[in-house]
């Protein structure tokens, strides 16, 4: 049903009902005389309907989250365009609110709600007023009517007068009021910073905090007086919210702290709690972008610190951090690598399995270590580290031991040049033999490399058998077993996608049990239905076993174990 079909009298019923909210993602286009939303607007203003009370009825309640966020748009446009009562309003948007939850959009009410207030002064006067008198609700709100309008000086008079939820808001509206001019923004900060002191709770603390650094965003003379001081007394006795926060203003405003502050702000988020991951992603993102400064240096030190510790904390909860440093720049991935294997820490060598791609598409380092500052004993430690938790992954595994013969002595080489054919080459014959093979005469490593693929040659040829065993071919029973068991091992991995895959829920799935096409039928307007047809093409991945995990995968077990174990002397 269109709205366009809708009569005034059918409004009105279906409002007072609650029906209405299964036409709103059916209305048409917005400033259309005949759309569901000026429609609505104007039946409200007219004292006919009540728009504000659809939030509060069953049918509003059990909208599903796609179903709530089409709604929420078209309350979002209304609002700002209602002649209602300011009470009756903030409960409708409290409730807009609520039912949002978690997500990024929920907040959109308030917005509306800041627009309406600007619309009409005496709104805003009013609800500070109410607020100034105690009242619970108006309090909740006052900041969006201070920040319709714009009077900082008020907002400040709130936060010296009261110590309630009003100077709270009050403090979060300072935040978001342009200052009229440097003098203004300097009162607004000189009000804000003694309340980011320890002495205080957690919530005014971060609130000051955040407001400050919008203001010193707008002033960057006053950000470099008054934030070094601010992230000095902010990094005292931190909270989770106020971890929660310095993280936020690393990934918002990173290039507004100096060095040390920086430093400060990093200490302080060394002691989040691993579980609590709203937290952990919001040091994820600040990480993140300190990557992309100067300053991430000091990034990279405090990820190798809190991966180092035995608290909980793994690189898969870093997953942007993560994607960066595979993704980005080799180089930076090279001298991380080193550093984390050239360590005892076995926190360090799992992140370092995790970290780098394996399989086909994982490409090899092209660098040396010549500039790292490594004796012959570091080389040695570092192979045996390399083969101990990247032996999976075999290319980069080899192209680290090359790096290693770039910058070693030849007593070094020898000893790594050995290591190349065992046990990496006895175990693989595929891709890191083909990237081998790509050390040409003049590097420096190619002498060794030559003489591990000659020695790997000769294995594989000693491998070769002119007839085949038959005694040695796996029985028809054996092979069904292995295929049954394949497929239940790829059968729990699609799950398992499934499970963490962000797209799933979104979509519509569907088995084929034939054929190589797949038809979708799209509604279009006038309730059409397109066919959308869909090719199916296959998709492959490959990687290479290593040969002792087949004829002797308990002895390899123990020697990367031993590789993993070995400690410096």
């Amino acid at each position: 049903m269109y709205s366009a079909a809708l009569s005034d009298v059918e409004i009105i019923s279906r409002c007072q009902s609650g029906a209405l909210l299964d036409d709103i993602d059916r209305f048409d286009i917005d400033g259309i005389e005949a759309s569901l939303l000026d429609r609505s607007v104007s039946l409200h203003n007219a004292g006919q309907i009540d728009l504000l009370a659809l939030t509060q009825t069953a049918q509003f309640n059990s909208l599903s989250t796609s179903e709530f966020f089409v709604r929420q748009d078209f309350f979002c446009k209304a609002i700002p365009r209602l002649q209602t009562q300011a009470l009756l309003l903030m409960q409708a948007v409290k409730a807009l609110v609520v039912r949002g939850g978690a997500d990024l959009m929920a907040n959109r009410p308030y917005e509306a709600f800041r627009d309406w207030c600007a619309a009409d002064r005496t709104r805003s006067d009013a609800i500070i007023a109410a607020a100034e008198a105690g009242d619970v609700q108006a309090s909740a709100f006052v900041t969006f009517a201070f920040t319709a309008l714009g009077d900082a000086t008020l907002a400040r008079s709130f936060v010296e007068k009261h110590s309630d939820e009003r100077r709270l808001s009050a403090m979060f509206a300072l935040g978001r009021i342009k200052p009229v001019d440097v003098v203004d923004a300097e009162d607004s900060i000189s009000v804000l910073l003694p309340f980011v002191d320890a002495a205080y709770d957690e919530t005014p603390r971060y609130n000051a905090l955040m407001s400050l650094l919008n203001i010193c965003c707008q002033y960057l003379d006053l950000a470099a007086v008054y934030l070094p001081k601010a992230i000095v007394a902010a990094t005292v006795s931190p909270t989770p919210g106020l971890q929660f926060n310095l993280a936020r203003a690393l990934w918002l405003h990173a290039k507004l702290f100096d060095r040390s502050s920086i430093k400060y702000m990093l200490d302080a988020l060394k002691t989040v709690d691993p579980a609590l991951g709203g937290v952990v992603n919001e040091v994820d993102q600040a990480l993140k972008t300190l990557l992309e400064t100067p300053n991430g240096d000091l990034a990279l030190h405090f990820l190798c610190e809190i991966l180092a510790r035995d608290d909980g904390f793994e690189l898969k909860q870093f997953k942007s951090v993560r994607h960066d440093l595979a993704s980005g720049d080799r180089d930076r991935l090279f001298r991380l690598l080193v550093r984390w294997l050239s360590t005892d820490n076995s926190n360090l060598g799992v992140a370092a399995q995790q970290i780098v791609t394996a399989g086909e598409h994982a490409a090899p380092f092209q660098n040396t270590t010549g500039d790292l500052g490594l004796n012959g004993a570091d080389h040695i430690f570092l192979a045996y580290k390399t083969l101990g938790w990247l032996f999976l992954n075999d290319v980069v595994a080899a192209s680290i031991l090359v790096a290693c013969l770039r910058g070693c002595d030849r007593a070094t080489a020898k000893i790594i040049g050995s290591l190349l054919f065992d046990p990496l080459l006895l175990n693989y014959g595929g891709k890191a033999f083909e990237y081998l093979k790509t050390i040409k005469n003049g590097d420096l490593a190619h002498g060794p490399v030559k003489a591990a693929l000659k020695a790997a040659a000769a294995y594989a040829k000693g491998l070769e058998i002119d007839q085949p065993i038959k005694e040695l071919r796996p029985s028809e029973y054996q092979r069904s077993v292995e295929r049954r068991h394949a497929h239940d091992v790829m059968r729990k991995i699609r799950k398992d996608a499934e499970k963490h895959s962000v797209l799933f829920n979104l979509v519509h799935r569907s088995v084929l049990l034939y054929g190589r096409r797949s038809i979708t039928y799209v509604q279009e307007p006038g309730r059409k239905r397109r066919p959308v047809s869909m090719d199916l093409h296959s998709f492959s991945h490959s990687f290479e076993l290593p040969r002792c995990e087949v004829i002797d995968p308990v002895g390899l077990s123990v020697m990367l174990l031993t590789l993993r174990s070995v400690r410096r002397k």
